[in-house]
């Protein structure tokens, strides 16, 4: 039986998948010849669960697990029409049920070939791809592989459907990927010109082909949200109200007198406990604060506050002066979090945002802690 053929895409050697008469499949004849191991050994743990898997797609078996079902919906051949409850694996052939039980022992061999990328655990490999312009210093922390995937993730943000079974199998684990258009009718005008100045300047790494040394691999410290002294020096006061820096050197009474300090800028106390107090604005901003008893008196140790439909977007930020900051994701978020006018604070961007371009955040949070 013939392998499938290798092909290199955009840097990174991916298996590709086999063409048959205009539908893809991972291994074509796996419903009319028995496999032997030589047949299969080149296929990565991915794609022997995939492959295994198109036995059962075959017959029109509707799976359960996500990622499974994503894939075969997006192939041109598959027609769901029995539950698992309802599917009777008397619909395999002996032939095919002897190719499930040797891809399954192949899958959890250990013994598999390796995915030319990692799968990542975050959603994006360059969240902002699709933003901003980016510059060779937001991307020289990529490997060639990594930057093969990142340039992919722009058409993907676009719903193209891959012929790659990785990286369809790769994309269709981002919770953000909506397929839609395959690869042969992917009008490639879709692109921004921030998008295609990104494709640009990724396929020049790429053709550049110089990995970076191990000890370089690491995230970018640059895109961080610190604007300059003229625009936030009071940053929490235009914001919230009253500056937190300063908040910080008052002592109070009692938490009597606490919650009269915050409802004087329009808070309106919603719960309070001997040490903390929560409170919440007509603008739906929330504000917690907690603190400690020193010589009879309360003193704040951490005061926090969310602010929704803060007014930013990342064109505006990325224009800002730019200063160390932490980048990462969390749940539906992409956050960036820095400190300005002396506390700290997190812009959270919706993942779906980030498929187009200068998204606005969500909402923002501001801390100030005894640590800072």
């Amino acid at each position: 039986m013939k392998r499938m053929a290798y092909a290199v895409l955009s840097s990174a050697v991916l298996i590709s998948s086999v063409l048959y008469a205009e539908e893809i499949y991972i291994l074509p004849e796996s419903d009319s010849a028995y496999l032997n191991w030589e047949d299969i050994d080149h296929l990565t743990a991915t794609q022997a669960r995939l492959a295994r898997n198109e036995i059962y797609a075959r017959h029109g078996y509707i799976f359960v697990d996500h990622e499974l079902d994503a894939y075969f919906r997006n192939q041109s051949w598959y027609i769901p029409s029995t539950l698992e409850q309802e599917f009777d694996v008397k619909k395999l052939s002996e032939l095919e049920q002897y190719n499930v039980h040797l891809l399954k022992m192949y899958e959890h061999s250990g013994d598999t070939a390796q995915l030319s990328f990692s799968s990542s655990p975050t959603e994006y490999i360059v969240p902002l791809s699709s933003a901003v312009y980016l510059e060779t210093k937001d991307i020289d922390h990529l490997t060639l592989e990594q930057a093969g995937i990142a340039k992919n993730e722009i058409f993907a943000k676009h719903g193209c459907i891959f012929d790659s079974v990785d990286l369809e199998a790769y994309f269709v684990a981002r919770t953000w990927y909506n397929p839609s258009v395959k690869a042969d009718h992917f009008n490639v005008d879709v692109f921004s010109v921030i998008e295609k100045h990104n494709i640009e300047l990724l396929e020049a790494y790429i053709a550049a082909g110089v990995e970076p040394s191990p000890g370089s691999i690491v995230a970018p410290q640059t895109n961080a949200y610190y604007a300059d002294a003229t625009m936030y020096t009071k940053f929490t006061e235009n914001v919230i109200g009253f500056d937190f820096v300063s908040f910080y050197d008052r002592y109070f009474n009692d938490m009597a007198s606490v919650a009269s300090f915050v409802e004087q800028y329009k808070f309106d106390v919603q719960n309070t406990t001997d040490l903390s107090l929560a409170a919440v604005n007509d603008d739906a901003t929330t504000l917690y604060v907690k603190l400690n008893a020193v010589a009879e008196k309360l003193k704040p140790s951490i005061v926090y506050a969310k602010v929704p439909d803060y007014n930013i977007n990342l064109t505006d930020a990325r224009e800002m002066l730019f200063a160390e900051a932490h980048e990462w994701q969390e749940d539906t978020h992409y956050v960036v979090s820095s400190f300005e006018d002396g506390v700290a604070v997190s812009y959270f961007f919706n993942l779906n945002s980030l498929r187009y371009p200068n998204p606005s955040v969500d909402y923002i949070t501001i801390t100030k802690d005894e640590y800072h």
